[in-house]
């Protein structure tokens, strides 16, 4: 099962169900995949005429792998690789985009989670308790 507050993206493909997650880990791996920081490839990711389906692949199989490491090892990147194929290219683009995302926007706290959603101030109540406002 998915947590959004742990950044996790859960999808299906073909009949069954994974959970996509970026860990320190997995950042660190992709950082040394393509030989650049972080911010580097959030640019490339944000920009859809730089972003090529290989990269989108590859980190695909790093977060998947990587997730997967301890609970079921059989999910390693070759078989990420063959869960990969099985997606096809704007929703695999769209679960790598959305995991990585979401473990930044958690990585700050959830400052930019709480800019675009911010908190919203309970209803007004009566002193009495019954929740009503005359």
């Amino acid at each position: 099962m998915a947590n959004k507050y742990k950044g996790e993206i859960a999808f299906t493909a073909g009949e069954d169900s994974f959970v996509l997650r970026f860990s320190a880990n997995a950042v660190v791996a992709i950082e040394d995949e393509f030989d650049q920081t972080i911010n580097q490839l959030g640019k490339l990711m944000s920009d859809p005429e730089k972003l090529r389906l290989s990269v989108v692949k590859k980190m695909f199989c790093i977060g998947l792998a990587d997730h997967y490491a301890e609970t079921r090892p059989e999910i390693d990147r070759g078989a990420a690789e063959t869960i990969f194929g099985r997606l096809g290219p704007v929703e695999a683009t769209s679960l790598v985009v959305n995991a990585f995302t979401s473990a930044f926007e958690l990585a700050d706290g959830g400052q930019a989670a709480a800019a675009k959603n911010p908190p919203q101030a309970p209803a007004e109540t009566t002193a009495d308790g019954t929740g009503s406002v005359s």
